[in-house]
């Protein structure tokens, strides 16, 4: 956890800016899909923007040694429903810290840690603004857990239990972080063989605590430890990630999967704020190093159809793809109802055709019918006439009519059941909203003059829809909503598209002319009827699980942008147009001759049937299909094909074949790799017993590969047994090849763990840094948006402040260059320069900003020589504000030249000379920077191709896996030539 200031500041590498709902609104409500500020600090203030505060707060240090005493504050946070604040080192509590203690009227602070991480200065200033300090802080993080765990009995938490982690590796504790704080469970560190007095005397003198969790295998907490501890069960794996799926298991069943909450347990503890609010909702934390794992496909299945899935940190340590790969998947759907509606059977023309059947007129706009609670029956028909009419908690024994006076207004119906027909004659695009609702007759919808929305939640249910206009109909995917049969008829509106949004089990389409779209959900079956001539169906995005095209339909379109369709039945001369997604069988029958396939390079089919003659054409991929037919045309190769015995022959992929021949496709192959950079050139051996690329250095700079179809490139680096992903790119097979770093690819290369390969390499820090010119770098940041840019500064300046009491701060002091930026920033910028040093100089030293930024260079020498002889030098570079000095130095009108005179070479030199933490925290400095570098074109700036080749080190092994959409697969070995 020692990485967690960086690991937190990271959340803002996706340059989101997110604020979070309140923590007591219920599950349904939104919650962040990311969570992230600029700062730690800004961080924690966003968490801390939530009602149900109680006037206290936790005050926590931001440095990455001061992170493990707020871990293990989380539980006394949440007993005492207190946000966690930060403050970084230094005399000065952080202002946007300050900014929230004052909004949120606090008047007790606990701070966690002792004054030797948060100055006594900080905790005078929070004494002045009138707050009472209580200090928590130990001598140790041992001794500071067990202030924390007492603090929670004093208080008055009832504590019974406790759990119990490594104090050194701190992603076990993180692993229980929310489920101990929702618990009431404090969280003690001990060390692997021993446990600390501190940790003894708190359950020697609280013999409440009746069992303890201890969180981690052998390898952390002896069993020796175990045996000492109150009722010990232990819950561990083989690693950190084996453990946090062993906690999510062993507490399953106090765990609640509205919420979920995934975070990089390499970067450690992002969920330091996180944990709290895990705790609020029952929620777990599961762990990634970047990429899914057992213990995010555990959580995928214990998911809802509402659960909401939150990525603590940016999309440099939580992939994107990671985060929407824990996804619910939706139970098989229920067998269609039968067809034909109750009620009041076929149309009869609404309201009031039947002589002498009551009519009650909903009619002001605007206005709520219905009792606030019960269920009041309404005899006869009704009618609503007037748009903003809700209906709540009335069962109607007649029809409903939404008439065409509604315009485009909207109508609410909750907790309402209608015995008869309800026609839809008005409404717009936003408009029939029905909740906890029943509509046992049919719903006609039958709008003349636009289109019209239904959209049911909650427990609703429609076995039967007519629709005779063009409608949206959704189905609120968190619900328990259900539409039954849908059946188009003949069209009497103007509009003639139908969209289908959400989950359906049966659509009959049986007009000519209309179109169908599924963007989302599924719909389990879905036929086209004899009259719908000339209509069409597309899949822009939802699966359509069996889609039938009957004999005799004429002209019908099937079009698919992307998602899926199960099985396509085709028993009509059709056109099927697949420019992208997955159509997992496609059977062409006898009775369609002349069906058109056409697929796009992003489009594939697994197996295919054509049982007529079909011309098939495009570039996509297709597993295997039987021909029994002849006269088919195949344009592509796919991976197995047969012809049946007796069926003559056909065309495929440029050849004749007969029957009985196979036709296989070979592995994907890289033809050849270019680069922009001069002589950069690359070797490719690809035979039966050799598969290798050998590069010349600067091959990645710019690379272009081009290959012999489309395919998906992987690139693993291996290393004493250790697998590195350092990313993957769709290819695609065409003339102009493929840039892996252009602008819609570089997000490709997994920065994490690339800089993971390199560290692994023990690659020198100068080198990793080389890879980029950040003098180009900040300048081009002047082109990004406000918050990528702030994101750049900040990173610098914390890059800068990681040398800060530290035996590197000399030199990252020399090679900021304080004299050479200072001459060469305007007056306003040297005003801000002064000012910074000299709040930044030690009292009782002898020297004055004019000395240490004098252009004199032996006078700055001289004052550099006395705060060395003072022993002062790591005080007063430890005092420098570098987040005011950077904010300074972006603005000024000679910021170019004050970036020149910044030795980035030397200050990279320096970062080797940082403790282990510090240096992990540069490296992901250095992720976020490259994040935002994405945003604007800077290929002059980032060389990521760098950092490629830099991992192609012996003794690492370099892999380049290529697989088509067959599954194919060829693996190259790359290795460096000079």
């Amino acid at each position: 956890m020692r990485s967690i200031k960086k690991a937190i500041a990271s959340l803002a590498i996706a340059g989101m800016a997110l604020t979070l709902v309140p923590l007591n609104v219920l599950a349904e409500s939104t919650v962040p899909t990311r969570i992230g500020g600029n700062t730690a600090a800004q961080t924690a203030v966003q968490i801390a923007e939530q009602t149900g505060w109680s006037g206290t707060a936790i005050l926590a240090s931001s440095t990455s040694y001061g992170m493990v005493d707020a871990l293990t504050a989380g539980p006394l946070a949440t007993f005492l429903k207190a946000p966690i604040l930060l403050t970084e080192a230094g005399d000065t509590l952080n202002p946007d810290t300050q900014a929230e203690l004052t909004k949120l009227q606090v008047k007790t602070v606990y701070v966690t840690s002792g004054t030797g991480v948060i100055s006594q200065a900080v905790l005078d200033q929070l004494t002045a603004m009138g707050i009472t300090v209580v200090s928590l802080g130990g001598v140790d993080r041992f001794a500071t857990s067990a202030n924390i765990a007492e603090k929670m009995v004093s208080l008055g938490a009832s504590v019974s239990k406790a759990a119990v982690a490594y104090g050194w590796k701190n992603q076990d504790a993180l692993s229980i972080a929310s489920i101990a704080s929702a618990q009431t469970e404090p969280i003690l560190l001990t060390e692997k063989d021993s446990i600390p007095s501190s940790v003894q005397d708190f359950l020697s003198n609280n013999t409440s605590v009746k069992t303890t969790d201890v969180i981690g295998g052998t390898g952390v907490i002896s069993d020796a430890v175990k045996a000492q501890l109150p009722s010990a069960v232990r819950q561990f794996g083989n690693t950190a990630y084996d453990t946090n799926l062993a906690v999510l298991k062993a507490f399953d069943s106090v765990l609640k999967y509205d919420h979920v909450f995934i975070a990089n347990g390499e970067t450690a503890i992002d969920a330091l704020a996180g944990a709290p609010l895990a705790a609020k909702y029952n929620a777990g934390i599961v762990l990634t190093n970047g990429e899914a794992n057992e213990g995010t496909t555990y959580v995928s299945s214990k998911l809802s159809a509402k659960s909401i899935v939150t990525a603590l940190g940016g999309i440099a340590v939580v992939p994107e793809v990671v985060r929407t790969g824990i996804v619910y998947t939706a139970p098989a759907p229920a067998p269609a109802p039968a067809t034909g509606g109750g009620g009041g059977g076929g149309y009869s023309g609404g309201p009031g055709g039947n002589p002498g059947t009551p009519v009650t007129y909903y009619d002001t706009a605007n206005s709520t019918y219905g009792p606030t609670s019960g269920v009041q029956t309404v005899s006869g028909d009704a009618q609503i006439t007037a748009q903003g009419v809700h209906l709540q908690n009335l069962s109607i024994s007649g029809n409903l009519e939404i008439s065409a006076s509604v315009g485009d207004g909207d109508v609410y119906l909750d907790n309402v059941t209608v015995s008869g027909q309800t026609t839809v004659r008005g409404g717009g695009q936003n408009s029939i909203h029905l909740t906890n609702s029943t509509l046992t007759g049919t719903l006609i919808v039958i709008r003349q003059d636009g289109r019209v929305r239904i959209v049911a939640g909650g427990n609703t249910s429609i076995p039967n829809v007519q629709l005779q206009s063009g409608v949206t109909l959704e189905n609120d995917s968190s619900s328990n909503s259900a539409f039954g049969q849908v059946t188009v008829t003949t069209f009497t509106g103007t509009d003639n598209d139908i969209d289908l949004e959400g989950d359906f089990t049966s659509v009959t389409l049986d007009a000519p002319g209309v179109t169908i779209t599924v963007p989302n959900g599924t719909v389990s079956t879905l036929s086209l009827g004899q009259s719908a001539t000339g209509s069409s169906v597309n899949v822009t995005g939802g699966t359509v699980s069996t889609l039938t095209i009957p004999d005799g339909v004429s002209n019908p379109t099937v079009t698919m942008s992307s998602g899926n369709i199960g099985q396509l039945n085709i028993q009509a001369t059709a056109q099927v147009n697949v420019h992208g997604g997955t159509v997992n069988s496609i059977t062409v029958a006898s009775t369609a001759p002349s069906t058109a396939v056409s697929m796009d390079s992003a489009a594939s089919v697994t197996t295919m049937t054509l049982n007529a003659a079909t011309n098939v054409t495009g570039s996509g991929s297709i597993n295997s299909v039987t021909i029994n037919s002849s006269g088919t045309t195949i344009e592509q190769s796919p991976a197995t094909t047969y012809v049946a015995p007796g069926a003559g022959s056909a065309s495929v992929g440029g050849s004749t074949v007969t029957g009985g021949q196979t036709v296989t496709t070979q592995a994907p192959s890289v033809t050849s790799i270019t680069s922009s950079r001069s002589g950069a050139t690359a070797s490719i051996v690809d035979n039966d017993t050799t598969k290798t690329i050998t590069i010349t250095p600067g091959l990645f700079k710019e690379p272009n590969v081009k290959v012999n179809q489309n395919s998906t490139m992987k690139i693993k680096v291996t290393r004493s047994g250790v697998d590195y992903d350092l990313g993957t790119w769709n290819l695609s097979n065409s003339a102009s090849g493929n840039d892996i770093f252009s602008a819609s690819n570089a997000l490709n290369l997994s920065l994490i763990q690339t800089l993971n390969a390199l560290k692994a390499t023990q690659i020198s820090s100068s080198q990793i840094f080389g890879a980029v010119n950040f003098g180009a770098l900040l300048t081009a940041a002047q082109g990004m948006t406000t918050s990528n840019k702030e994101n750049v500064y900040n990173a610098m300046a914390d890059i800068l402040s990681q040398a800060k009491n530290t035996s590197a701060a000399n030199p990252f002091y020399q090679a900021l260059n304080l004299p050479g930026i200072y001459a060469a920033a305007d007056a306003n910028t040297q005003t801000s320069i002064s000012n910074i040093v000299t709040n930044a100089i030690p009292t009782g030293v002898n020297v004055t900003a004019a000395d240490l930024l004098s252009g004199t260079s032996a006078n700055s020498a001289a004052a550099v020589e006395t705060l060395n002889n003072s022993n002062k030098m790591n005080e007063f570079f430890s005092n420098i504000d570098f987040q005011q000095l950077f904010s300074a130095l972006r603005v000024s009108n000679n910021k170019n030249a004050i970036y020149l005179a910044i030795n980035f070479t030397a200050l990279f030199n320096a970062v080797d000379g940082l403790p282990a933490g510090n240096k992990d925290l540069v490296y992901l400095d250095c992720a976020a920077i490259y994040q935002a570098a994405l945003t604007v074109n800077i290929s002059n700036a980032v060389d990521y191709g760098a950092l490629l080749e830099l991992v192609m080190t012996s003794p690492n092994t370099v892999y380049l896996t290529l697989t088509n959409a067959n599954g194919t697969t060829k693996t190259y070995t790359v290795v460096k030539g000079s």
